[in-house]
């Protein structure tokens, strides 16, 4: 194989379609679980409920935190279709869960302070993860070229 067709079918190559399915029910499950801790957690602290208007406005900046992190989870989704380092989706499940937890905790009023900062801290760490896959995609070059050469 010449060096020109394996660099394109690196780019193109897809994981199987069941490993797919199994990478996007884990960042689903993942966003599940951090939402559910969020909501029980949120819960037992118990929430402020002094002016109607600040909790309006808290619960609908949770629903644009979940507009936001339903938007990730679409783009994390098409973007695991292609081959990744491990590491990487380990990263992107974590920094979507801290999402999810986040807005739970928005939305049951508890601890808005912290949770506006780990969202925030999350969508930053999301983009800083986007901007260094190639770094994942060129380790992944040199195992694929090792292997295809016969090294370990």
């Amino acid at each position: 194989m010449n060096p020109t067709t394996f660099e394109s079918t690196l780019e193109t190559r897809l994981w199987s379609p069941s490993r797919i399915v199994r990478l996007r029910a884990l960042l689903l499950a993942v966003c599940i679980v951090a939402a559910a801790v969020g909501f029980v957690l949120g819960y037992a602290v118990g929430g402020f409920s002094s002016d109607p208007g600040l909790v309006r406005l808290l619960r609908g900046m949770a629903i644009a935190q979940g507009i936001i992190l339903l938007a990730v989870l679409a783009l994390l989704s098409w973007r695991l279709r292609w081959l990744t380092f491990r590491p990487l989706v380990v990263s992107y499940a974590a920094a979507v869960g801290v999402m999810s937890f986040a807005s739970a905790l928005v939305w049951q009023l508890a601890f808005i302070g912290v949770a506006a900062f780990l969202f925030h801290a999350s969508l930053v760490a999301l983009l800083v993860l986007i901007l260094r896959d190639d770094v994942g995609r060129a380790r992944m070059k040199a195992r694929l070229n090792a292997n295809r050469i016969g090294r370990p």
